[in-house]
Formats: structure tokens, C-alpha cells, sequence
């Protein structure tokens, strides 16, 4: 590994250790909507999860939802129960999702370090509306170049 690569890892070994470190000790990240990635299935608000399942069915919200397990490696993946108002009931929107994210500073440097976090972003969010293939349909797909913070949901 040449000094440049060094420097390079170094550099994004600080970036997402500052991250990691301000999400876990600091105030919590506003979730302001789509474009905002959150760190963790935990991390996600009944608000921040209407401005991605909601946006397409007029009056429609989460009201709550719940954590129902999961399980931790190279990303933490998470089953979700979602609850909708009469709107988002009455549209069929999803109930049951997968969650994946990148909570931890060994997924985000391993996914950081080979561009695997924003290419599966860039493909549930580019490629894979367009295939017939059998691969979950996702709802949302965020990527943050900054700290390499991924999340993804689908249907379970």
C-alpha cells in the first residue's frame, strides 16, 4: 500500500470515527427526510419513515412502528413492523420491512473501503426498478458519502 493509500484510509478511518462518535455521545441526528441516512433501524422516526413510504399516497403517515429482531455482521439488519393511519392502511403500503444499515465503524470501513454501501444504494435505487429478477423491491436506499452511513429498506 503506497503513502497515498495510506493517507487516503487514514483519512476516512477519522471521518467515520468522528461520525460513529458524534452519533453515539452527541445529540441525536435530525432526520429531516429522504435524503437525511439513518445510522441505524433504531435511529429511524415515525416521522422520518412517512417521508419515504408516504410520499405517493396523499394523507398518508406512519404512526408508529416496532423493532422485531435482527441480527449483526458486516451490516445490522433488522425486521420492522409499520402501522399506518387509515390512509396509508387503506393504500396498502407496506407493513412488514427489511431493514440494513451500517450502525458500527467496522461495517462503514469495510463497506467504505470497497464502495459496496453506495453501490447497493446506487442499485436498489437505479437498477433494480427496471429488472425482473428476483431480489426485494426497496423503498428506500440512502448512502453518505461523508462517513459512508448506509441504510436500505424492502419488503420482507
Amino acid at each position: 500500500m503506497g503513502v497515498a493509500d495510506k493517507t487516503s484510509t487514514v483519512g476516512l478511518a477519522l471521518r467515520i470515527g468522528a461520525g460513529v462518535l458524534r452519533e453515539r455521545v452527541g445529540p441525536s441526528i435530525a432526520l429531516t427526510g429522504p435524503d437525511t441516512v439513518p445510522p441505524s433501524a433504531e435511529a429511524m422516526t415515525a416521522s422520518w419513515l412517512t417521508s419515504v413510504l408516504c410520499q405517493e399516497v396523499k394523507g398518508a403517515s406512519v404512526v408508529g412502528f416496532e423493532i422485531l429482531g435482527g441480527s449483526d455482521g458486516t451490516s445490522s439488519r433488522r425486521q420492522v413492523l409499520v402501522t399506518y393511519n387509515d390512509a396509508g392502511s387503506a393504500a396498502g403500503l407496506p407493513t412488514r420491512l427489511f431493514t440494513k444499515s451500517t450502525p458500527s465503524f467496522f461495517s462503514r470501513m469495510l463497506l467504505g473501503l470497497t464502495d459496496i454501501a453506495e453501490g447497493e444504494a446506487t442499485f436498489y435505487n437505479r437498477v433494480r426498478p427496471g429488472l425482473e429478477l428476483r431480489s426485494p423491491q426497496s423503498f428506500y436506499a440512502g448512502y453518505d458519502p461523508k462517513t459512508t452511513e448506509a441504510s436500505r429498506s424492502s419488503r420482507t
